[in-house]
């Protein structure tokens, strides 16, 4: 995970030098967004990680702010030992964006949404329940062109799955995304 973290530092550091010779920012009202990707998560409560297919579309209201939701499918889990069948979440929150001269478009947001969780511990067979979660997130978009942009993304989801036939689980977990994003502007 620390191996992650210093590469996704040093994609940021080098996308920022680029934007000195970027386009100006397409980012304004009315710009949308849309994005599709493979998501690994690393839950920080039982140790495990996942795998999620994550699609997300994002509006701006304004250069700095916008609305933006967030979807994540659960594909599976990389540990033989998981203890969540499912955990599919849904999100919808406001992203606020810092740097509008340029290409290059840092973002901070905070997005409450749910859980659906299934877990595979013993008595809880067939039984799904929806869980609260809220998603921190920070990363950057990078708008070279008029109809793509690159992004990358670090999340953090925290939350628990409660049942009355088992303890407590951790939903809490750190997410990465990264791809090519398509944009438009209405």
């Amino acid at each position: 995970m620390v191996k992650f973290l210093k590469n996704l530092q040093i994609i940021i550091i080098l996308a920022g030098s680029f934007s000195l010779s970027a386009v100006e920012s397409p980012v304004n009202r009315g710009l949308l967004c849309g994005r599709l990707t493979i998501a690994p998560g690393y839950l920080t409560g039982p140790e495990e990680s996942a795998i999620y297919l994550s699609g997300s579309s994002e509006y701006f209201l304004s250069s700095i702010l916008s609305l933006r939701s967030d979807g994540f499918f659960y594909v599976g889990s990389g540990a033989n030992t998981a203890n969540l069948e499912y955990n599919h979440q849904g999100f919808l929150g406001i992203m606020f964006h810092m740097n509008k001269t340029k290409a290059f478009d840092p973002f901070v947001g905070f997005e409450p949404g749910f859980a659906i969780v299934k877990s595979q511990a013993p008595g809880t067979v067939g039984e799904s329940a929806v869980s609260p979660v809220i998603l921190l997130q920070a990363g950057f978009n990078y708008f070279a062109v008029d109809y793509f942009h690159f992004f990358a993304s670090l999340q953090y989801t925290y939350g628990s799955y409660f049942h009355s036939k088992v303890q407590t689980l951790s939903l809490s977990e750190f997410r990465i995304s990264t791809g090519l994003g398509f944009n438009v502007n209405l």
